[in-house]
């Protein structure tokens, strides 16, 4: 249970960081990919994840559209939680 805990902890961090660096860099990776899969099979809920999925592939040109997709991965991040905080 411990390790599952550790897993889901470091998966979460991920994301996190990925919302924190979204300004300055592509955060579109194989290692966030690998963190929204592994949360998403112990999740009910799917829109979250397929929000953070939409918003990280999303192009922006300008620091609006950069502010807005961060905003965006914010709020799908913290659905994630909540979803996760729901099954324990």
């Amino acid at each position: 249970m411990a390790d599952h805990r550790s897993e889901v902890g470091a998966a979460l961090a991920v994301l996190e960081d990925a919302v924190n660096r979204c300004m300055t860099e592509d955060v579109c990776t194989g290692e966030v990919s690998a963190a929204l899969e592994y949360l998403g099979t112990h999740a009910t809920l799917k829109w979250p994840f397929d929000q953070f999925r939409r918003a990280l592939v999303e192009s922006t040109r300008n620091e609006i559209e950069k502010e807005a997709r961060r905003q965006v991965l914010n709020a799908s991040l913290n659905g994630i939680r909540r979803t996760l905080n729901e099954i324990g």
